[in-house]
């Protein structure tokens, strides 16, 4: 478990666009038909000082190989984000969840481990990581975004401590297929015990 470096782009988009790949090529659907979600992915992660930049995820490795990512930050930074002019259709469907955010919370934005290595406590590990990240920068909480009908998921932060804090009724689209809407589950971090910090030869 070490930070990300700029040489792990291309694995982090890769994982990042399994996890939330439906989302952001249902965005980009909106303003046209040829933008490929994996490429902006990979845009975005090589962006220094973005928010979905490699500076802002932590990685699991086996090897010489990333394995599993977290991408997180204060969700405050992404408070003005919504297109105030001239939103598309899917930007308005979309909204109920933007606007569910907690903007004192700590986000996690995303989080994938590859399937090779499922089952093997790399996505505890990765969420230990970035509670450690959202204490070290004075957050109190941190929240997620999960569909509903993503019911593995919902059940393994349900094990880690999380909890719905609200649900966003985003109806159900040809592009986007969910039923249930999308949860703001959220984790009080007083109710976790302290994580160490790991070590790798950048970031001590």
């Amino acid at each position: 478990m070490r930070k990300a470096r700029i040489s792990d782009a291309a694995a982090i988009a890769l994982l990042a666009h399994a996890a939330g790949g439906d989302v952001l090529q249902f965005i980009l659907g909106g303003l046209s038909q040829s933008a490929a979600a994996l490429d902006v992915y990979h845009e975005m992660v090589c962006e220094p000082g973005g928010i979905y930049s490699f500076e802002r995820c932590v990685v699991a490795v086996a090897g010489n190989a990333v394995v599993g990512m977290a991408n997180a930050f204060p969700a405050g930074l992404i408070h003005n984000e919504y297109p105030v002019r001239s939103p598309t259709s899917r930007d308005v469907l979309l909204k109920p969840r933007f606007e569910l955010n907690d903007w004192k919370s700590y986000l996690l934005n995303n989080i994938c481990v590859g399937p090779d290595h499922r089952r093997e406590g790399v996505g505890t590990a990765l969420l230990k990581a970035v509670v450690r990240d959202a204490r070290r920068q004075g957050h109190a909480s941190l929240t997620l975004h999960v569909w509903a009908d993503n019911h593995g998921a919902v059940a393994f932060y349900r094990r880690f401590g999380f909890r719905q804090r609200g649900r966003a009724p985003i109806p159900w689209h040809i592009d986007l297929p969910h039923e249930g809407g999308s949860l703001l589950m959220k984790l009080p971090l007083r109710t976790v015990p302290d994580v160490p910090a790991f070590q790798d030869e950048d970031h001590p």
